[in-house]
């Protein structure tokens, strides 16, 4: 029945802005076809009405608004102070990972396994957090309701939030949820990306990584390490992963880019936990160090040598992250023989990263087959500024 009346619409919709109601089996089939046509409409966008827009940042490269994001790692590795001390940086208007940000940003906490007076709002204040700058939200909520009210208040009081935190990210599950079941999953992070998509906000959840099974352990991608469906992994549009560094022995720690959507893959910074003994209260803080290390997300957290194809795949992000636009495979070869990689090698490297979905390949109907672009600038740079 939906194939059927999507169909007939798109048949009359072609046909003209008259042909709706005289279609031949309209008034017959479907007494108020008007409305249920209405209604796909509502639902439907023409491309030549959608203007491109460039990604927005809360932090350039590591964290974008209007989408979801995840910050995950075993239990212990320090996902929370981490997140929470770049919280408190951006609270106060302070940049990250060597990157400025636009004046102070309004931050909602959403925690319900600690109650903020013993762990988040100790941890901010350690922090130098601007507290004014933080709300809290501690009570049991329905996510598919709750959500947009808050969202709707801030935006009330001309105050709109720029970062929303779940701690943990399983808090928007509800009782029926199975976060182990991929429809149920991305049923259950819809209203996150809802309210992300219409607040602007960077929504940013901190998720678990699985316990290691067998001999291969954490030998997986790091998007398959995440507790539960791999549809975590699959709907969040940034995933960062806290691990320890596996060059040191010194309780040194990684966060990792492991997937973003829309700036070059991989890429780390390190941070160190400290703590303050002699206070009531829980007092950790994570001190990062803002110099990014460049390297695949798989070798950074587990430290092992990139491949040359992975290699070959840095180079090339960072060829099109520079270039901003289209560029030929001609080009990119040459650019990459002087790095001594080979043709086989880079061939591996596009396929892998077209692949990936990091960057887009040109057709042959649009004349840019065998150019490509990082899928982050394809909107922008345009078929027809391209030039070979």
């Amino acid at each position: 029945w939906r194939h059927g009346l999507a169909s007939r619409h798109h048949e009359s919709y072609r046909a003209g802005p008259h042909a709706l109601n005289g279609h031949p089996s309209a008034a017959h089939d479907y007494p108020n076809y008007d409305k249920q046509a209405a209604d796909i409409l509502a639902l439907v966008r023409n491309a030549s009405s959608i203007e491109a827009r460039e990604v927005q940042w809360v932090i350039p490269h590591w964290l974008p608004r209007s989408v979801l994001s995840i910050v995950c790692g075993h239990a212990g590795a320090g996902k929370s102070t981490a997140l929470l001390a770049i919280l408190a940086r951006l609270s106060r208007g302070e940049g990250f990972a060597g990157q400025p940000v636009d004046g102070t940003k309004r931050i909602l906490m959403i925690c319900s396994e600690d109650d903020p007076e013993f762990f988040h709002a100790p941890q901010f204040k350690n922090h130098d957090a601007s507290l004014d700058m933080i709300d809290f939200v501690t009570e049991v909520f329905d996510p598919s309701r709750d959500l947009q009210k808050l969202a709707e208040f801030g935006s009330k009081y001309n105050q709109p939030y720029d970062v929303i935190a779940i701690d943990p990210l399983l808090d928007l599950a509800g009782t029926k949820a199975n976060p182990n079941d991929a429809i149920s999953v991305r049923a259950m992070l819809k209203p996150a990306q809802t309210l992300a998509r219409t607040t602007n906000a960077a929504v940013i959840g901190i998720a678990h990584f699985r316990k290691p099974v067998g001999s291969s352990g954490d030998n997986a991608d790091p998007l398959h390490r995440l507790a539960g469906s791999g549809a975590f992994g699959q709907v969040a549009r940034s995933v960062l992963t806290v691990v320890p560094s596996p060059d040191t022995d010194d309780g040194t720690r990684r966060l990792v880019r492991s997937k973003s959507q829309y700036a070059p893959p991989g890429g780390c910074v390190e941070f160190r936990i400290a703590t303050q003994p002699g206070h009531p209260f829980k007092t950790a803080i994570a001190i990062f160090n803002d110099t990014v290390i460049d390297g695949s997300a798989t070798a950074l957290i587990d430290g092992k040598r990139e491949s040359k194809t992975d290699q070959a795949m840095t180079d090339i992000c960072e060829l099109l992250d520079h270039a901003g636009k289209w560029v030929s495979r001609k080009q990119i070869v040459s650019h990459l023989e002087e790095a001594e990689h080979g043709r086989r090698t880079v061939d591996r490297a596009l396929a892998k990263l077209v692949q990936d979905d990091v960057i887009m390949k040109g057709s042959t109907a649009n004349k840019l087959y065998g150019c490509f672009c990082l899928k982050s600038y394809a909107p922008l740079a345009g078929f027809a500024k391209w030039k070979p």
